[in-house]
């Protein structure tokens, strides 16, 4: 069984990796320095609140993170709270659904099962027309998240340690910038991000 300090050991090593492809995690900055210059290979999952196929590749911006319900930090609920912000404004402008969707994709779907994942995003009042709560089998997400640079370890006794990273992506799949999460110590830079998403639509 894999022990906390274990995985954050593997972590730790991981992240080492990461550094050298360009992605920093742990600046106090809100932009993230990364280095990716092919777009993101689209992909296929399943969406839980509609119990529908999801399939990146269409056309829209997308402000993608990777969230688990179980929660070790508390930086998973306090960004879905922002996503929640998020989903109002972009719906005020009228890009909500339309021109931008923000996707949460579970990295635990052996925990998150896709009822308890549907009752999660119901807990933030998503709608799923432009808020996706995603599902796929482990090579799946740890192929996007490999794409990503985003690392994650889970342990068998329910522990897990993640990145704090979320990723602002084109509508040709390129990704334009990477931003840090909530946490507890520090809220994202909601602003800047809305902005950004707003520009990437091209409004």
């Amino acid at each position: 069984m894999k022990s906390t300090t274990g995985i954050v050991a593997a972590l730790i090593a991981v992240l080492g990796i990461a550094l050298g492809t360009g992605v920093y995690i742990g600046s106090r900055s809100q932009a993230v320095a990364f280095d990716m210059e092919e777009p993101l290979t689209p992909f296929s999952m399943h969406e839980v609140q509609t119990n529908r196929p999801y399939s990146s590749d269409n056309g829209r911006v997308k402000l993608l993170s990777f969230v688990l319900t179980n929660c070790p930090d508390g930086t998973c609920p306090l960004t879905m709270l922002d996503f929640a912000d998020l989903q109002d404004a972009l719906t005020d402008r009228g890009l909500f659904g339309t021109d931008v969707e923000l996707l949460s994709i579970t990295f635990d779907p052996d925990r998150d099962t896709p009822e308890e994942f549907a009752a999660y995003a119901g807990a933030f009042n998503a709608n799923p027309d432009g808020w996706r709560f995603l599902r796929a089998d482990d090579s799946t997400v740890r192929a996007v998240a490999d794409e990503l640079n985003y690392v994650y370890a889970l342990g068998d006794d329910g522990s897990a340690v993640h990145a704090v990273l979320m990723y602002l992506v084109d509508r040709d799949h390129q990704v334009r910038a990477v931003r840090r999460m909530t946490t507890s110590n520090e809220r994202m830079d909601f602003d800047s991000v809305l902005r950004e998403l707003v520009a990437l639509a091209g409004t």
